[in-house]
């Protein structure tokens, strides 16, 4: 399927919606799913994804650029996401098919926040500045 000026909404009971606009194509494969597509989160909730990836430590909500190229068994992802927070820059390639996941990534977080980026009380308030790879 080809899109262009797409507007799809993401939805998991009664977790804050992800809202994306965008172009791209996705085509249905024998075994997995390919995506060639550039959105624009508005925003991503991994509050949501998480339902689905329950090992996603991760939570909120977060707006930005997102490049997605591949298949769920090889899927790149470049993203400069922004929310409460703080900022995530991600450049990676992820396994997210089941029934194992896999990440190869570099990025970097801004002002990063661990209280609310895991949405955890028995973690203290941050504002870091960090680089992975």
């Amino acid at each position: 399927m080809r899109f262009r000026e797409g507007d799809f909404t993401h939805r998991d009971g009664d977790a804050p919606e992800s809202h994306f606009k965008g172009a791209g194509r996705v085509t249905w494969g024998e075994k997995f799913m390919t995506y060639d597509v550039s959105l624009a989160a508005l925003p991503l909730s991994l509050t949501a994804i998480s339902r689905s990836y329950p090992g996603l430590p991760a939570r909120g909500e977060y707006s930005g650029p997102l490049r997605v190229k591949g298949t769920t068994e090889n899927l790149s992802v470049v993203t400069d996401l922004v929310g409460d927070a703080g900022r995530l820059e991600v450049d990676g390639v992820f396994d997210i098919a089941f029934p194992g996941y896999r990440a190869t990534a570099r990025g970097s977080a801004t002002g990063l926040d661990l209280r609310r980026f895991l949405a955890r009380n028995d973690v203290p308030r941050t504002s870091l500045a960090l680089r992975w790879s």
